[in-house]
């Protein structure tokens, strides 16, 4: 959705408003921008702010057994580093996004589960140019833990809450 080709013209640059902003070369392309970055990167926490506490509710309610022994897995996977000032290594990292990614596969929602790759390339790219500091925020990676075992427990409003104090403090670090 970037350009057009048409007879006589040859080819065209679309605006904005035309891209297909969920593909992830797009969203790749444009954090590494430094001029679309900032407006990237909030457009990214905006979304997941509004799908991710959802997909953690979805994820409590319909999560396979062996999706919530995964789930806890990478929980205590992104404690341990968080603990060990590891926070910074690509371990962190893939553990990091393996865990959000499952969530929202998890969730049983086709059309949640879709919007994975475009949260990969969100904290792909966070990690790379956009975070101011590349560490996890304060407290999330204990919160990651407490998320991991609400989901486990079934418990859907706390999976959800937690989801979202999660993304409300990613929210504020990044301004």
């Amino acid at each position: 959705g970037l350009v057009k080709s048409s007879r006589r013209v040859g080819i065209t640059v679309l605006p904005p408003s035309s891209w297909a902003v969920f593909d992830d070369d797009i969203i790749a392309w444009r954090l590494a921008s430094e001029k679309d970055r900032d407006a990237q990167l909030m457009s990214l926490t905006e979304l997941r702010v509004g799908i991710e506490p959802i997909a953690a509710r979805l994820m409590a309610a319909r999560a396979t057994d062996e999706q919530r022994k995964e789930l806890r897995v990478l929980g205590e996977r992104i404690h341990q580093l968080g603990s060990r000032a590891m926070g910074n290594s690509d371990q962190f990292l893939d553990a990091d996004i393996r865990f959000h990614t499952l969530i929202l596969r998890a969730s049983g929602n086709e059309m949640l589960a879709a919007l994975a790759p475009s949260l990969v390339a969100m904290l792909k790219g966070k990690s790379v140019f956009g975070s101011r500091k590349r560490d996890p925020i304060g407290g999330t990676t204990q919160l990651h833990m407490e998320l991991a075992r609400a989901i486990n427990a079934g418990l859907a409003d706390a999976a959800e809450g937690t989801s979202r104090t999660i993304l409300d403090r990613t929210r504020a670090e990044n301004g």
